[in-house]
């Protein structure tokens, strides 16, 4: 079961506006700008906040708070970052994207995401290569480019992915998704999500049990010592229009053993809270039924360091007409499992439609829509639960 709040110290647009910065309102969702990603400094009570400005990836150093500077929302330090590598030319770079980070003891972040390699077309000559990249240094607006990995899996037969995502970063491991889009082959493609180990440079598909012809990994936490959990969803439909959200999903890794396990699903399934908010919104008429195409996705992950994660998640219909952020509350069970989950969905005032992207704490950043004359307003958001 779950409630619903709107409970959110909430700013929004939360987003960069320096130089370069894209602050277009209308366009598609993500197209231009959004945060992604969020992790409490180990030094201070300030957080680091990544996403997207445009072609651009931005960090975030600061609290959240209702200031403004020159370069953007809030009273911190906005940095542009763009990957850059050794081998690859700079001109063949395109379009970095930072979708996680994780602060280090030496002052140092982590950073993970995508970027596109216009030296490359795909195998139908159709668009060009979307690659990962991994990174480990400081926020700056001129890295080192030996600081930076490339990360562009194969499946199991050899086929380089078409486009390769890495959501998340936490202790020494990095998790993501690739697919097979417009690739030379003939079998049925869909999104697989994998491991990156940065110490070797390997790729591995996360094995989730179950006939899942599409697997997501948007979240992964280092709990202690060889031990994470990785947050994301499954999907028994593939192609390009699958999203890998019918249901949420947790599941073990052990990075000494190399074994994975306490495999579990989750859906949403307080239908009546969804509809009577989807509802008050005016999203859907109360003569709309969605209890039969409801999808569940965890976006992140964040535990306590005791016993409790807590997921951001977003829940939507499978015809993509509606999506609400929520949080999930997930104990860890003694016997070494996981319980039931404790559902809170975002009634983000006068938005139709939302998502939650990651969570720190008690912090949020998202994305909502809004309507307005001229039909809709996309806004990235910062909160913090009160």
């Amino acid at each position: 079961m779950g409630h619903v709040t709107s409970n959110l110290n909430l700013i929004a647009p939360f987003l960069y506006t320096g130089p370069g910065a894209s602050t277009d309102t209308t366009s598609s969702l993500y197209n231009k700008f959004g945060l992604q990603g969020i992790k409490g400094s180990v030094q201070s009570d300030n957080y680091y906040i990544v996403g997207t400005s445009g072609d651009d990836g931005t960090v975030y150093y600061g609290p959240i708070n209702h200031a403004m500077t020159a370069s953007g929302s809030g009273s911190g330090v906005w940095t542009v970052m763009n990957a850059i590598f050794n081998n690859v030319s700079r001109n063949n770079i395109d379009a970095t994207s930072i979708y996680g980070v994780n602060p280090r003891l030496d002052g140092n972040v982590n950073l993970v995401g995508s970027w596109q390699d216009s030296s490359e077309k795909t195998a139908n000559s159709k668009q060009n290569y979307r690659k990962g990249f991994y990174y480990q240094g400081p926020v700056t607006a001129e890295p080192d480019a030996s600081d930076f990995q490339v990360v562009w899996p194969t499946n199991p037969d050899g086929v380089r992915a078409t486009f390769t995502f890495l959501h998340s970063v936490s202790g020494d491991l990095a998790v993501g998704g690739y697919d097979l889009f417009d690739a030379s082959t003939d079998s049925e493609t869909a999104i697989q999500a994998f491991l990156y180990d940065p110490a070797t440079g390997r790729c591995s598909d996360i094995p989730y049990p179950g006939n899942y012809k599409t697997t997501t990994a948007y979240g992964i936490w280092h709990n202690t010592s060889s031990s994470y959990t990785i947050a994301g969803g499954a999907a028994l439909d593939t192609g390009l229009d699958a999203d890998g959200i019918g249901v949420a999903t947790l599941i073990d890794y052990d990075s000494i053993t190399g074994q994975y396990g306490n495999f579990r699903t989750y859906s949403y399934d307080n239908i009546d809270a969804l509809n009577e908010l989807l509802i008050d919104k005016g999203v859907i008429s109360s003569g709309i039924e969605r209890d039969d195409s409801i999808e569940t996705h965890f976006e992140g992950i964040y535990f306590n360091g005791k016993d409790e994660y807590t997921l951001p998640a977003t829940i939507s219909a499978e015809d993509g007409s509606i999506g609400i952020g929520a949080i999930a509350k997930v104990k860890r069970l003694k016997e070494g499992g996981f319980s039931d989950a404790e559902w809170t969905l975002f009634d983000i005032p006068g938005s139709v439609l939302s998502t939650n992207n990651s969570v720190f704490e008690d912090a949020n950043v998202g994305f909502a829509i809004y309507p307005s004359a001229d039909g809709v307003v996309n806004s990235s958001y910062a909160g913090l639960l009160i």
